[in-house]
């Protein structure tokens, strides 16, 4: 009963905070230590604001700790807000990934079709004109990839790029925690990232960057870029501190029980970027 319960109120909670909200990992701290045992939670919100998402193992299908070396599941108890925990026993840039089944929600039309255009869901609005179905309430499968770097001990020139084929993955191809700061004093050097949804780079797709750190409830701190035709996509970061990149990817479903038309997957990254060495230290 009490399994039954978690999982009850956690599908609320997700379903409730669906239209157009973030969902990320969020370490509790993005620097431990080797051996330290790392506690994790799974966030879901607006411009940073995060509510804990407690642990469902009825959702989860992995969440896991990477190292060049292996590869440990985070423990926790069904319910638990700490959704994950685990000893680190690598040092370097590690990777902590999580993916959920599908769950479904049913979005009145005018909230659908919000969520449509801050996620850039543009083909699918389009497809619904197209079709008439601006008065239909969306019906949708939806499930979650998120994944976290930390570094242990010291960065690492490998790692913060390693593939842990998530559905919907954003992958940095350049270590967070080594961005020089520009030149004018303005920010960080650009993060290139790209998107892969099933392990081939996706193009068009929207992606935003914002600081965890900055003030809450400000959707102008949102960095936002499109992805290329090899899935590319360069962010501008403007800051040191925690930082959630987050994309959405939607496609017409297929026949399912819960007649649903489209299925999304969504995608983020969280690592923390450290204040700037002078350039002449690097």
């Amino acid at each position: 009963m009490r399994r039954l319960i978690a999982f009850v109120l956690a599908s609320c909670a997700l379903a409730s905070t669906l239209c157009a909200h973030d969902f990320w990992v969020e370490p509790e701290t993005f620097t431990p230590k080797h051996g330290e045992l790392l506690r994790v939670r799974l966030k879901v919100g607006d411009f940073g604001r995060g509510d804990n998402v407690p642990r469902s193992d009825q959702r989860l299908v992995h969440f896991d700790l990477v190292a060049a070396d292996r590869t440990k599941p985070l423990v926790g108890r069904d319910g638990q807000e700490v959704a994950g925990l685990v000893r680190v026993e690598s040092e370097g840039t590690l990777l902590l990934g999580y993916v959920s089944n599908h769950a479904f929600v049913e979005l009145a039309p005018a909230k659908f079709a919000a969520y449509l255009e801050e996620k850039g869901l543009d083909a699918v609005a389009a497809a619904r004109t197209e079709r008439g179905e601006l008065d239909e309430p969306g019906r949708e499968l939806y499930s979650r990839s998120a994944k976290s770097l930390i570094t242990v001990t010291a960065p690492s020139t490998e790692g913060f790029d390693r593939v842990m084929n998530l559905p919907l993955e954003l992958i940095p191809n350049k270590n967070p925690s080594t961005l020089a700061r520009r030149a004018d004093g303005s920010g960080y050097e650009a993060l290139p990232v790209t998107l892969f949804f099933e392990q081939k780079p996706l193009a068009g797709a929207l992606v935003a960057a914002l600081c965890l750190d900055e003030p809450r409830d400000d959707a102008t701190a949102t960095i936002f870029a499109r992805t290329d035709e090899l899935g590319r996509a360069s962010l501008a970061l403007t800051r040191s501190g925690r930082w959630l990149i987050a994309a959405v990817h939607m496609r017409a479903a297929v026949a399912n029980e819960r007649h649903a038309d489209w299925e999304s997957f969504w995608g983020s990254l969280t690592f923390e970027v450290p204040p700037a060495l002078p350039a002449e230290r690097r």
